[in-house]
């Protein structure tokens, strides 16, 4: 029953990608699997 946490949780893993995201779009030219698991 941690619905708080579990938004956060959540939260962060999806900025998480976004920055994974950005970061693969930028440096394009360098693919490095940001999250390997």
């Amino acid at each position: 029953m941690h619905l708080p946490g579990t938004i956060r949780q959540r939260n962060v893993t999806f900025t998480t990608l976004l920055k994974s995201f950005s970061g693969a779009f930028r440096n394009d030219y360098r693919p490095e699997p940001a999250v390997a698991g």
